[in-house]
């Protein structure tokens, strides 16, 4: 081919490139309608005596910037597995959040809302309601549930299949040996 020709293609080849990582970087991060909503939640901040992090008051305890209005159904199960590594024991664990009652409160009343727009299904919504009357007994099963959804999209690490619940001593002492995703995320 001519250099006539190459050298537009190859500026326009550049271009789409370019505005596909920035169109796939947008669908990652969010709409902006999500980040207005954020900030209708933010008031001051304070540390929470239950949660090894500061949190800001009225924002997603999580550390995240997505308010209850931006949740969608990929982020609810990645917290709900986070939260589950503290109680279960499983072969590799990859991902955890300190499982408060500010943060399950906080998603159940996101989910309570918005599950129409969020599309949980009926098992993992028990899961938020047992969790938020402070039922755990069926950890291990709710562990593997959202286990299984996160690896059906490439999320979950290979061998993470909880066989077992944490005794209160090692639960105690994943939370104080794990480091949370918000701290690595921020």
């Amino acid at each position: 081919m001519s250099k006539k020709i190459l050298l537009p293609i190859s500026i326009i080849g550049s271009i789409i490139l370019v505005g596909f990582i920035g169109w796939s970087f947008y669908q990652e991060i969010g709409t902006g309608s999500e980040d207005a909503s954020l900030t209708e939640d933010v008031i001051n901040e304070k540390t929470d005596s239950k949660s090894k992090t500061d949190v800001r008051e009225g924002v997603n305890p999580f550390g995240d910037v997505v308010s209850k209005n931006g949740l969608t159904r990929k982020i609810v199960l990645e917290y709900i597995h986070y939260m589950s590594h503290q109680k279960v024991d499983a072969y590799a664990k990859w991902g955890f959040f300190e499982m408060t009652e500010e943060r399950i409160n906080w998603l159940h009343d996101a989910v309570s809302k918005n599950n129409n727009k969020i599309g949980l299904t009926k098992a993992e919504l028990a899961i938020i309601d047992r969790w938020a009357e402070g039922d755990f007994t069926n950890i291990v099963y709710d562990h593997n549930l959202v286990h299984k959804e996160a690896s059906s999209e490439r999320v979950a690490v290979d061998g993470g299949v909880a066989t077992g619940v944490l005794s209160s001593e090692e639960e105690q002492a994943y939370i104080e040996n794990t480091t949370e995703m918000d701290e690595i995320r921020n």
